[in-house]
């Protein structure tokens, strides 16, 4: 059971006649949010059948619940329902749980013979479904805790927080703030309109521990109380690992520095890749295409064209350098950087299998290889 279920004050019941049940109607229930807003009402308006009244009811532990029968868990075509289990409320009606709600129950009270269920129980939500949750639930203090959080608005405001010290969110895990910062994404290069929420974590691990971080774009309803009243230990270590993320900073993409390679060098690796049945890459780092990771391909340089004539020989070989333009910076996808011999692709695009990668605030991330 997840501590964010939602536990309302007041439910409304809606009814439809149906045989199978204890008092003749399936009940339909929904709930008053903190804001009293009552939520599905449209789909509960149009469900209920509107010439059976509505009940009101307080959602305070309720004792008296009895197990009536398997409902659903039938395929015919199109029409899927999967398995629900009937419950009966002491108050007067009659609803359905699925069964990891009813293996939940199960963990948690007894069921007597006539399937009666010892205990108090009330009433949650997980997003859409209702879920009935047993007062003697291990969970359920806390479940209630955080439903008064949300009611009473006690979470941890955005003006709260402090560089440095820890935070604990609603599903029990410690982060520690590490400020407000423009936020890049990573995967389109772009910078975010607003600035992001820092926070570090420790993840825990066989020999010891690993330091991570994340950025959010608001803290609505994240933390319920700081951790300590003192800063975390992993603070500046965390702060270490955020400079060197390219979320926090951007990759310079000027700032590569790139490992120099001879003719030799590149034939070798064209050799002994396509030996190996993979394709040649190397980094192009001067002129128009610099950066660009590009393939090789070599085509035979025959004497003539004439492919009928048997006189045709072999009397060099051409290498391009090519690449498909993914961020249609050219105008062509299908882009050619260089056509020519080895020795003039080696001069004019001076190529390279590794490259030291820079953030734009000079801090040093990784090696990348072609």
């Amino acid at each position: 059971m997840k501590t964010s279920l939602k536990v309302p004050d007041k439910l409304k019941v809606g009814f439809k006649p149906k045989h199978d049940t204890y008092d003749g109607n399936l009940s339909y229930i929904i709930y008053w949010d903190e804001k009293g807003v009552l939520r599905k009402e449209t789909s509960w308006q149009s469900w209920r059948d509107k010439k059976i009244d509505p009940m009101e009811v307080e959602n305070v532990p309720t004792s008296g619940f009895v197990l009536n029968k398997k409902a659903g868990g039938y395929s015919t075509g199109w029409n899927h329902r999967q398995t629900y289990v009937r419950v009966y409320d002491p108050r007067g009606f009659e609803f359905e749980i699925t069964i990891p709600n009813l293996m939940f129950i199960l963990e948690n009270v007894v069921c007597n013979k006539g399937k009666g269920l010892d205990g108090e129980f009330v009433y949650a939500w997980s997003g859409t479904e209702l879920v009935l949750l047993p007062v003697d639930s291990p969970d359920y203090k806390e479940i209630i805790e955080y439903n008064t959080m949300v009611k009473e608005d006690l979470f941890v405001k955005p003006k709260e927080l402090k560089p440095g010290f820890t935070y604990v969110t609603t599903n029990g895990d410690e982060e520690v703030f590490l400020g407000k910062h423009p936020h890049w994404d990573t995967y389109y290069k772009k910078k975010k309109s607003a600035k992001h929420f820092y926070f570090g974590y420790v993840e825990a691990e066989e020999d010891g521990h690993t330091v991570h971080v994340r950025a959010v774009s608001n803290i609505n309803k994240r933390f319920v109380r700081a951790a300590s009243e003192e800063p975390s230990e992993h603070y500046a270590d965390m702060v270490s690992v955020m400079e060197h993320w390219s979320g926090y900073s951007p990759i310079d993409e000027d700032a590569y520095v790139y490992t120099p390679m001879s003719v030799e060098e590149l034939l070798k690796h064209y050799e002994d890749k396509r030996a190996n049945k993979d394709t040649p890459h190397v980094y192009i780092t001067q002129g128009e295409y610099r950066n660009v990771r590009v393939y090789l391909k070599k085509e035979p340089v025959y004497n003539h064209n004439w492919s009928w004539r048997d006189d045709r020989e072999i009397v060099g070989y051409s290498y391009e350098a090519k690449f498909w333009d993914y961020d249609r910076k050219y105008s062509q996808r299908d882009v050619t950087a260089f056509r020519g011999s080895i020795e003039d692709l080696h001069e004019v695009l001076k190529p390279s299998l590794k490259r030291r990668v820079y953030l734009a605030n000079g801090n040093y991330i990784r090696e990348e290889k072609a």
